[in-house]
């Protein structure tokens, strides 16, 4: 008889890009158009403790905070009355229910992501599966988000630089004032602007 043999799987997180969140949802209004599922189910041998449904980060561009909310379909409705809510707040929506399980300000992130893996890892983790947990994007490779809108925008004001002429970096400096990126991220552009002067 042959020895049995159990996999360890370990899952990759990923970098999330916290200025790609911008975009109002045109079905959703006031909410990013952006989101990220950490999962979207819960496991069966647990759905007597919680209700089945989706966890998802999104921004509240109204109230400027990230919030992880709970997405329960229609079909859910019976065990939530039944159970206390967790969270703060919930809304029926056409398509179900969501609950606010979450908030945190704009300057927050790396709370936000903790709160995220850490749900990810209560209903998800395993001996036998675990996962890399989502970190936040750096802005520069090799710790990037692969839709990072920060690296995008510094990489084309960068050659807008390398190619203007010394009397055309009027417009780009302005480009660099509106656009979404850190503070550091401005700073390094305009001392390429500087450098060329």
């Amino acid at each position: 008889m042959l020895p049995q043999v159990r996999a360890h799987i370990r899952g990759l997180g990923m970098y999330i890009c916290q200025y790609g969140f911008f975009q109002e949802d045109p079905d959703n209004p006031g909410y990013s158009l952006p989101e990220v599922d950490y999962y979207a189910w819960i496991p069966a041998k647990y759905r007597s403790e919680m209700p089945n449904h989706r966890l998802s980060l999104r921004f509240n561009l109204v109230e400027k905070k990230w919030e992880l909310y709970r997405a329960y379909s229609t079909t859910q409705i019976g065990q939530l009355r039944a159970r206390q809510v967790q969270g703060m707040m919930i809304s029926f929506k056409p398509t179900g229910i969501e609950e606010i399980a979450y908030t945190e300000p704009f300057d927050n992130f790396n709370e936000i992501l903790r709160k995220g893996n850490d749900e990810w890892n209560r209903w998800h983790q395993t001996p036998d599966y675990e996962r890399e947990p989502d970190l936040p994007c750096t802005h520069r490779p090799p710790e990037m988000s692969t839709f990072c809108i920060v690296a995008r925008q510094f990489r084309e004001l960068k050659w807008e630089i390398e190619d203007a002429a010394p009397g055309g970096l009027t417009d780009i400096e302005k480009k660099i004032s509106e656009a979404l990126m850190p503070e550091e991220d401005k700073a390094e552009l305009y001392g390429f602007i500087k450098a060329k002067v």
